[in-house]
């Protein structure tokens, strides 16, 4: 296939060089980087196809051909695991198998429905979230004065500086001033 591209690759150069006046520095610039690649590309094959790839290949792709010649096979369902064993899930990674991974929920599903094992069996169950402006106890959520997780708001930050003012004993008080703080 290289070998088909030199032609047309020199004729185009060659008229290049007589309209365009492409020097023939140009010429054999183009003539470097198109041998290196080339190159690239069949060192690249070779590490490729090796005799035990083409084996392996040739194994699965055999056995895409049986799973896909039985006339039913298409058609099973998940449960049907339990005959074909890992025959299945084989037509399935080679697509084969398209009834059985249509069936299964692979993907994005439903912001609003889950799997749950609670109470020791596996079951859809509805997901429900707060309306907006209520948290999830039902409150109402406050506006700039939310804090943030693992800090207080400005109220919180306000009222704790308040209380430690009053609780702090002043310069100079008795213990009567300290028992009537409290």
């Amino acid at each position: 296939m290289a070998a088909a591209a030199v032609g047309p690759a020199v004729l185009a150069t060659a008229w290049l060089n007589l309209t365009e006046g492409v020097s023939l520095g140009m010429l054999a610039a183009g003539f470097v980087i198109f041998t290196v690649l080339a190159g690239a590309t069949s060192v690249f094959a070779s590490e490729r196809d090796t005799p035990a790839g083409r084996e392996a290949a040739a194994r699965w792709l055999g056995v895409r051909t049986y799973l896909g010649n039985d006339e039913f096979f298409p058609t099973l369902p998940p449960a049907a695991v339990a005959i074909w064993d890992r025959y299945l899930g084989y037509g399935a990674a080679l697509g084969v198998a398209t009834g059985a991974v249509q069936a299964l929920p692979m993907g994005a599903e439903d912001d609003h429905r889950a799997w749950s094992s609670f109470g020791g069996r596996w079951r859809m169950v509805r997901v429900a979230y707060p309306p907006p402006g209520l948290d999830r106890r039902g409150a109402r959520r406050r506006g700039g004065d939310d804090p943030a997780p693992g800090q207080g708001g400005r109220r919180q930050a306000r009222g704790a500086a308040e209380a430690r003012r009053r609780r702090a004993p002043s310069v100079g008080a008795g213990c009567g001033d300290l028992l009537a703080q409290r």
